[in-house]
């Protein structure tokens, strides 16, 4: 963790430099152009997408469905508000873009080159606006993991340079790796964008406690707490084998899943690590076979190590049951380790036994020719749903309105589960959906799985008010 903070550190200082930035008055202005720009502008409402094309989920799926959803419907409903009073203005009546008059306070928000001040009161207000995406698919590359912090640095300040160089860019949802999105979340704070985090995990994306940044996924502290729930509550293992890439993910992972399960009676009785290059992980293995234990915890991606080490695991006659976090929650896991990931459970936020999914799931499956949608798809409608209800909610599309009617939304439910948040940023009472691999090469829903963790902490968090 001390090396990652140094990282972002390094990141901060490589922002200022990349973006010329000599004070706060550079930020001060940068955020006021992006504002006025939001303020004024009639139609499209742009959005910046951040979404590698290489990975295989369906999560553009999701969004673009979301997408064309609404612009079907007529729009975002979306009349921005007097700069002075915040109360609805009309555009000007004559050349309908330039002018902005309000009623209530009785004077132009904006001067109208073109046009006279009596001539204004003519204008009606704007209506529903047409949702655009700005899609930005930059590919990973598979690198070492000396050079991959470096690499996804490097393409968060790229891709993000690219969506603050365009003012009529509101808000920004993507950069899925948690080493991508916390350099960009740096930059869409500087310059006054919202940032929807859907896929990082990692604590210091909101630890600085930016009032632009948001996380719509568990962090892994929540994940790993419920998924040593699962295996204490469910699955009554009593002792664990932990096995880890050495990453932020893989090390944060772990460690929060090792301290919950300590606390739940778990007993851990071997810990290794590895480098995600690592192809034989046959001596780590032999370091804890003979050992008793009753199952394994995970913190790996699935492509290439995990699927990896589960075959390896498997083929050493190690049987007992395989527990891992969201990142081997993989369509591909069963068939790159040649069937030997059966029975695996992995969490995803794909919840199709809520009311609040199914109509989702309908959609998405007329869309996309009966394909059922996973997980990331989920979230990516998810996404885009919640923007469009904050701009309506607000009747704003200014990024500094946004944030704040973000940070104080009291609930909104969507095919995920339950969307508020935290003074920082963090997502409050969202839990991963937990699923066991079947021998079709799908993830199964486990719909009651996660009940017993549930009831945990409701227990506990009554136990703790009661005191």
């Amino acid at each position: 963790m001390y090396k990652y903070c140094v990282h972002i550190v390094t990141g901060i200082c490589l922002l200022f430099s990349l973006a010329g930035c000599e004070n706060y008055t550079e930020e001060i202005r940068s955020r006021e152009q992006r504002a006025v720009a939001a303020h004024q502008a009639k139609e499209p409402i742009f959005i910046g997408v951040a979404w590698p094309a290489d990975r295989t989920d369906r999560f553009i799926d999701g969004l673009q469905l979301a997408v064309d959803e609404i612009n079907e419907n007529g729009g975002v409903k979306a009349s921005n508000r007097c700069l002075v009073c915040q109360e609805k203005q009309v555009p000007c009546g004559r050349c309908q873009k330039q002018g902005l008059y309000c009623e209530v306070c009785d004077e132009l928000s904006a001067q109208c080159n073109h046009c006279k001040r009596e001539q204004l009161h003519q204008g009606t207000l704007w209506g529903r606006r047409e949702l655009k995406i700005l899609l930005e698919q930059e590919a990973y590359m598979t690198e070492p993991d000396s050079r991959r912090r470096n690499f996804y640095q490097q393409l968060a300040y790229k891709v993000a340079d690219r969506f603050i160089k365009n003012k009529d860019v509101i808000a920004v949802i993507g950069h899925p790796p948690s080493a991508e999105a916390v350099p960009a979340s740096v930059i869409y704070q500087y310059h006054g964008l919202v940032f929807l985090a859907p896929a990082s995990t990692n604590s210091m994306l909101t630890h600085p406690g930016f009032d632009t940044t948001f996380r719509t996924i568990p962090n892994n502290e929540q994940m790993a707490d419920q998924l040593a729930g699962y295996c204490a509550l469910n699955g009554k293992f009593k002792k664990m084998v932990l096995l880890n890439v050495r990453t932020t993910y893989g090390e944060e992972l772990v460690d929060s899943f090792a301290k919950s399960a300590a606390q739940l009676g778990i007993d851990i009785v071997h810990r290794s690590s590895f480098f995600a290059n690592t192809g034989d992980f046959r001596k780590i293995i032999a370091t804890f076979k003979d050992k008793e234990f009753d199952a394994l915890f995970l913190a790996v991606s699935a492509k290439p190590t995990g699927a990896l080490l589960i075959k390896q695991l498997r083929e050493v006659d190690i049987t007992q049951p395989i527990v891992g976090g969201d990142a081997l929650y993989s369509e591909a896991l069963l068939a790159l380790s040649g069937n030997h990931a059966l029975g695996v459970v992995a969490p995803s936020l794909y919840k199709p036994y809520l009311n609040t999914a199914k109509p989702f799931i309908e959609k998405y499956k007329q869309r996309y020719g009966g394909r059922e949608p996973d997980g990331w798809a989920a979230q990516g409608y998810d996404s885009i749903k919640l923007l469009v209800h904050i701009i309506e909610k607000a009747d704003s599309t200014r990024p500094s309105v946004l944030a704040n009617s973000l940070r104080y939304t009291s609930l909104w439910m969507g095919a995920t589960g339950a969307h508020s948040f935290q003074d920082n940023g963090e997502i409050i009472g969202k839990q991963y959906s937990l699923n066991v691999l079947r021998n079709t090469g799908i993830f199964e829903v486990m719909p009651e799985a996660h009940l017993p963790y549930l009831f945990h902490k409701l227990a506990q968090e009554g136990h703790n008010t009661i005191r």
